[in-house]
């Protein structure tokens, strides 16, 4: 038996110097560097803290250029499932037992308003996709492992119709979008998650401060017996021995926990996170959705509208899988610790009412409802 030893290069994510929100802002209020420079300074850190929206963009407008921006997007993005600092928690008693079903309750209310109250609309949703391959080398007795910096793979800018409860994608052409494929945001994905929420286990966490007031933030989890959620990923290629065949499109329905942000006022969900509970069989190793929502006018009304999601995933073993295409009569062998690492920042804006001139050429491959 060959001893294989597996150690990893200076550009490891462990190698990256982990800084606070506060000190990320020192670095780029100080910094005199050109734009490729700081994005190449930006790109070697790791926040410990959420990097929320108002200080995201107070950042960005700081920033010199595109590339340093892209990279300030992509450290943003990967800190989405962190606490916030400390300054952004509020110190006070967490609501009591009346108050949280209270709470809860105004959550039903609010889902079903957005379930079968909002009126019929369209919007552009922009997505920007980012990569990171880890790359594998075998050297005598040894596999080195290089984690490659994020690279911005592409930008689709599309517009979501949504009428009488269900969304329709226009076609973005022929090219496939890779990553983690989101559905629903404007009203049947937090359905679902609402209710298997309800039916899971959920504790508060901490009352936390936004432009909008205090928000109450709860944790939760969902089993797999109970679980509603079907994770949809392209393209992670994998062997399906039932059928003999190679896929690349990839779907589950797992166990999931997560994290929400509601107003205890109104029962709003402002801030979705949910993160699959992946099990060593599956082709993905991480899946995890974070979506923002906000206020946004239509009709002269105001509605609680998605305004930005973030989608990370990591498949397993991609270079691995494509070698052993030579040999389809075997399933690939895993390196479990080996993947590519898939980003998709999207933004939603342009919300208007649907008047009824609007024609699109519907997207096959556009969020389904579960």
């Amino acid at each position: 038996m060959i001893g294989l030893t597996i150690s990893a290069w200076a550009a490891d994510a462990s190698n990256r110097e982990t800084v606070s929100v506060a000190q990320l802002e020192e670095i780029v209020s100080s910094a005199r560097s050109a734009d490729h420079e700081l994005a190449r300074r930006i790109s070697g850190l790791e926040l410990t803290e959420r990097l929320n929206a108002d200080r995201r963009s107070h950042l960005a407008a700081a920033l010199p250029g595109e590339q340093s921006r892209a990279a300030l997007t992509v450290l943003a993005d990967l800190s989405q499932l962190l606490d916030p600092p400390a300054g952004e928690i509020v110190p006070t008693f967490p609501p009591d037992a009346a108050a949280r079903v209270q709470i809860f309750n105004r959550v039903v209310t609010f889902v079903q308003s957005v379930m079968h109250g909002m009126p019929n609309f369209f919007a552009t949703r922009e997505t920007s996709r980012f990569e990171s391959r880890r790359r594998i080398h075998e050297v005598g007795k040894s596999i080195l492992i290089q984690d490659a910096p994020f690279r911005s793979t592409d930008r689709a800018r599309v517009t979501v119709l949504y009428r009488d409860g269900t969304e329709t994608v226009e076609q973005e052409g022929r090219k496939r979008n890779g990553g983690l494929r989101s559905w629903g945001e404007f009203g049947p994905f937090l359905g679902v998650i609402a209710a298997d929420m309800l039916k899971g286990k959920v504790t508060f966490h901490h009352w936390e401060g936004s432009p909008g007031g205090v928000l109450a933030v709860f944790d939760f989890s969902v089993p797999k017996d109970q679980s509603n959620y079907v994770v949809r990923f392209c393209c992670a290629l994998h062997f399906e021995a039932a059928h003999g065949t190679w896929k690349s499109d990839y779907q589950l329905q797992p166990a999931y926990h997560g994290r929400v942000a509601i107003d205890p006022t109104s029962g709003a969900v402002l801030r979705m996170v949910v993160s699959a509970d992946l099990e060593p069989a599956d082709e993905l190793s991480r899946a995890d959705l974070a979506i923002e929502y906000g206020p946004v006018e239509l009709g002269g009304k105001p509605y609680i509208c998605p305004l930005s999601s973030v989608a990370v995933t990591v498949t397993k073993a991609a270079e691995q899988a494509a070698a052993s295409l030579s040999n389809p009569d075997a399933a690939p062998k895993k390196f479990n610790a080996i993947g590519t690492t898939s980003l998709n920042h999207t933004t939603f804006e342009d919300y208007h009412l649907f008047r009824g001139d609007l024609r699109m050429v519907p997207d096959p491959d556009g969020p389904r409802q579960p």
